[in-house]
């Protein structure tokens, strides 16, 4: 590693194993971005696992974001950000902030953005780690992977077992990514030996996965899944339903599926778009079939996933790995904009919807009155939403946190609580507010929208954030002087930290709603 001049000058360089990259000064810490940490997946290589990146000569500018993976387009990811970023297949990057490039093997924070496996990417505004990196003393990295049926479409049935792990080249990825932190992140002042995954959405579930990968296992040392957990997986029956919905979309049939190796890429594109937004009008249904409404997931394939995540999480294969997990207090609020089905207050077609959950019409209707009665006065899409938050976030999270800290007692729980109202729609604590928080971006310019005249409750929430997750990075306890007392989790007291302008301790918030959940699945 050479840095140019002195301090104040602005372009350093590091040597990687493929090549030497320049990064250059931004928010006070040292940023390189674009760096490719595999091969570009396509062409023949495309549906394949990620390849060895190949090496280059001189010097690789590293102060562009690389292109973002091939999406669909997603109303959340627009909503914190993302605008018309240029697309390519060619986009397994990484970027890392770092404050200095020397000897001091500081903590790693690596995080996997969300985006519900089918959109999102590594340069979306709220994702930017240089606060965290200057605030911590520590080494933030973000990562790219491939989406949606570039990087979850589940191809072994139809085109042989050298597409064995087809359905899971996004996680794939974001191991190949873990590895090149593994070898490099020492020349950018990180500790390869203290690396802690942390993400939100999609990215949770991303972690959640991980935990249960045999392939993933060593390359990280602690995980934060944030609005995520290990649900989202499917069964090959599934995988291969959607699949066969691509290619149908594409034109293609079974006898013709090889053709998908070759088609351009704004073709394969738009038969995604097609599938996301046929399964998304069925979302409700879909999740009471395990796959949340989201065509696109890591797939439980008996190779990269051997086993169902939360049942290696039950046995303890991750029991060495520090868990910090949690979900914000209303999840779905965001999501039931996008959505007319669930605006609304038809109470019937609400517990209609709560009755596929459930099972039955009377299990549903039993639910929906169990919530309302906790309630008073609240309305039907109101209840409604509490439900799908529980359903979708909060108990997947609770069931990965009874599982991991049967084998590992650094298992802690969070609920974040802030509150926002947004050119007027009330989000409350809506999906995807605590990665402002977390990343210490509270400051970035436009922020006024969410934080109004309580700019500086939200300073201090930030601060609490923030160090939380550099606490936990550094000792797996995210305890610090800013919080109460913060145990770990257990089955008896389900101690729970709400993170809010007032941050206090909770013990077991919601138990009689987290009770009804038993046994449905």
């Amino acid at each position: 590693m050479i840095a140019i001049g002195q301090e104040d000058q602005k372009m350093t360089k590091v040597d990687t194993t493929a090549g030497t990259v320049v990064g250059m000064t931004e928010r006070k810490v040292l940023a390189f971005k674009g760096i490719p940490f595999a091969a570009a997946p396509v062409g023949a290589r495309r549906f394949l696992p990620p390849q060895p990146v190949p090496a280059w000569t001189g010097e690789r500018n590293a102060t562009q974001f690389g292109a973002l993976a091939r999406q669909s387009s997603f109303e959340l990811e627009q909503f914190m950000g993302g605008g018309d970023m240029a697309q390519s297949e060619d986009c397994l990057t990484l970027n890392v902030w770092t404050p200095a490039v020397d000897d001091a093997r500081r903590p790693v924070l690596f995080w996997i953005h969300g985006g519900a496996f089918f959109s999102g990417g590594a340069a979306i505004p709220w994702y930017n780690g240089g606060g965290l990196a200057r605030r911590g003393d520590a080494v933030v990295v973000s990562c790219q992977y491939r989406m949606g049926a570039f990087g979850f479409l589940q191809l072994r049935h139809l085109l042989g077992d050298d597409y064995s792990s087809s359905g899971n080249l996004g996680i794939l990825d974001q191991i190949a990514a873990l590895e090149w932190v593994r070898d490099n992140i020492a020349g950018f002042g990180g500790d390869p030996s203290n690396v802690t995954v942390f993400g939100e959405s999609a990215g949770g579930m991303s972690i959640g996965t991980l935990l249960g990968t045999p392939a993933a296992r060593g390359l990280f040392h602690r995980a934060i899944a944030q609005s995520g957990a290990a649900q989202a997986v499917s069964e090959i029956g599934h995988a291969e339903a959607v699949t066969a919905k691509v290619i149908d979309e594409a034109g293609l049939t079974a006898a013709t599926a090889h053709k998908l190796l070759e088609i351009d890429a704004e073709t394969l594109n738009a038969a995604q778009d097609a599938v996301v937004s046929e399964m998304f009008e069925e979302s409700v249904e879909n999740a009471r079939r395990g796959n949340l409404g989201m065509p696109f997931q890591p797939v439980h394939d008996g190779v990269v996933l051997p086993d169902h995540p939360l049942d290696a999480v039950r046995r303890g294969d991750a029991a060495g790995v520090p868990l910090l997990i949690g979900t914000t207090k209303d999840e779905m609020r965001l999501f039931t904009l996008f959505s007319p089905r669930l605006q609304g207050d038809d109470e019937s077609a609400l517990v209609s919807l709560a009755s596929v959950i459930f099972g039955s019409e009377d299990d549903g209707r039993a639910a929906f009155e169990s919530y309302r009665s906790r309630r008073p006065g609240a309305s039907p899409s109101d209840i409604f939403n509490d439900m799908l938050t529980d359903y979708v976030f909060r108990i997947p999270a609770i069931r990965l946190a009874e599982a991991q800290s049967a084998h590992q007692p650094q298992t802690r729980m969070y609920r974040f609580s802030w509150e926002a109202s947004i050119m007027g729609l009330d989000l409350r604590a809506f999906h995807g507010i605590d990665i402002l928080f977390c990343f210490d971006n509270v400051r970035m310019p436009g922020m006024e929208m969410i934080f109004g005249d309580r700019v500086e409750a939200a300073h201090g929430l930030g601060a609490n954030t923030s160090e939380a997750w550099l606490a936990f990075a550094r000792s797996g306890d995210p305890s610090h002087h800013g919080l109460p007392a913060w145990p770990a989790y257990d089955t008896d007291q389900r101690a729970t930290m709400d993170l809010d302008a007032e941050c206090s301790l909770l013990s077991d918030p919601g138990a009689e709603d987290r009770a009804l959940w038993d046994g449905v699945r």
